[in-house]
């Protein structure tokens, strides 16, 4: 096959001329690892992008996938009809939901599951005759999607400034980074939650249907708020009547080293949207995930129109992927691996800080960031200028590592999988990259 004659048709707005490198032609996974079509190996230090929890080509996935395609491959989910697939998910994954009760609505994407998420906010407090309770507050820096609403409610404007105008009505609350923080104080107080609380307070509860954030930041450099945030956030949330939304679709499913951060925090969010651990990517799979409170609210006003279904979800071959995929996370204790090797991994990455260029290393289970900063007094970054995230996930892939690096942070989330000489090699790479780096003058 000419490659470069195929990848023509291909757009991928966000990945530039990536195409043009046929070693970005992966043909081959099996475990942490990949293969380009040249026949190189890679160690998938980013679980694809932070989705193959359990690893490439897992038989017993492959397997339920054969298996539900040759049963039943599709049914539509509208005029009331289900499938054993989706119901044996559902009791699955109903134990293990840090919700009471909680109603499944399945889609297709992250993006669609926030979208939902949204939407039933909105209609939730309408069905309260609460009309005027309209606006989401998201984070400073957060991600939940690629759709209009999505980059609403989130706070990255590079990614937002082209499709504008937004969706009204969506506020911003200042990004929880400790690294980084603003309030520039000897000791946390929880500053960032004042101002949150003022932020109500100044646009009023009456008219704020949600507040919406992932408890760990991927895409502004693997932010991890104060120990405690999570809990006062949803706490402010329970006082004043707004719905907290927790965007688990990164962090879910093990990729901290606990099921659900919500989980971990002792909270019982109102709604939790899932997507990419809950198939590890096998087949596209999401859920937006309510409490019994919001579903009794669209069941006994059922005249109303309800938020609108979509064709695909809930999908006979996704759920048999999902369903797979969960049991292999339980069976194999790969949320009790994953916090063992956290672990691991912050003890032994403690040494890069030898490196004058390494401002901060943080994160939680197997999902860490390596923030570079051009001098660690001042936190001061590298200019633009010198593109060093795009040099550095360039340098590191043709060492033979696949991560992401963005705003100068690099991400590692290798898949739950993995084990400490796992780890090795991944620091071995790293460690030898960071050695012969002069980013003084080049890379």
């Amino acid at each position: 096959m000419n490659w470069k004659e195929s990848k023509k048709g291909v757009w991928q707005l966000y990945t530039g001329n990536a195409l043009d490198e046929e070693n970005k032609i992966i043909a081959k996974g099996e475990g942490i690892y990949l293969w380009d079509v040249q026949g190189k190996k890679y160690i998938d230090a980013l679980s694809g992008l932070g989705v193959v929890n359990i690893g490439h080509c897992n038989q017993q996935v492959v397997a339920a996938i054969k298996e539900q395609s040759e049963q039943l491959e599709y049914i539509s989910p509208f005029m009331g009809f289900s499938h054993p697939s989706v119901l044996k998910l559902v009791d699955l994954l109903s134990p293990l939901i840090p919700i009471k009760n909680p109603k499944f609505y399945f889609v297709n994407s992250g993006s669609e599951a926030v979208e939902r998420a949204i939407m039933i906010a909105k209609q939730y407090h309408i069905r309260r005759n609460m009309p005027n309770k309209q606006m989401i507050i998201g984070l400073e820096g957060s991600f939940h999607g690629s759709t209009l609403a999505c980059f609403s409610v989130g706070g990255l404007p590079n990614l937002s400034h082209f499709y504008g105008p937004l969706l009204p009505g969506t506020i911003k609350a200042d990004c929880p980074n400790c690294y980084r923080c603003e309030f520039q104080k000897e000791s946390c107080n929880y500053y960032c939650i004042q101002k949150l609380k003022k932020l109500i307070q100044y646009y009023r509860s009456e008219n704020i249907a949600a507040f919406i954030m992932e408890p760990i930041m991927n895409a502004k450099g693997i932010v991890v708020p104060p120990t405690g945030y999570v809990k006062k956030a949803y706490e402010l949330c329970r006082e004043n009547d707004i719905l907290f939304i927790c965007d688990e679709i990164v962090t879910g499913f093990g990729r901290t080293g606990s099921m659900f951060v919500a989980q971990e925090a002792g909270i019982q969010p109102d709604i939790i949207t899932v997507a990419k651990g809950l198939s590890s990517g096998y087949i596209p799979i999401s859920a937006a995930i309510i409490s019994e409170q919001i579903a009794d609210e669209f069941t006994k006003r059922s005249s109303i129109q309800n938020v609108y279904g979509s064709t695909f979800g809930g999908h006979p071959i996704a759920c048999a992927a999902a369903y797979a995929n969960v049991k292999v996370i339980l069976e194999d204790n790969l949320v009790e691996n994953a916090n063992e090797i956290g672990q691991y991994i912050e003890e032994k990455f403690k040494s890069l800080y030898q490196f004058n260029f390494v401002g901060d290393i943080r994160g939680r289970g197997l999902m860490w960031g390596i923030e570079l900063v051009k001098d660690k007094k001042s936190k001061e970054r590298y200019p633009l200028s010198m593109k060093l995230s795009q040099r550095m996930e360039s340098g590191l892939y043709e060492k033979g590592l696949l991560c992401r690096v963005a705003a100068d942070v690099i991400r590692l989330c290798p898949p739950l999988i993995s084990s400490k000489e796992d780890i090795d090699n991944i620091y071995t790479i790293l460690y030898d990259f960071f050695s012969n780096l002069d980013l003084n003058n080049n890379l």
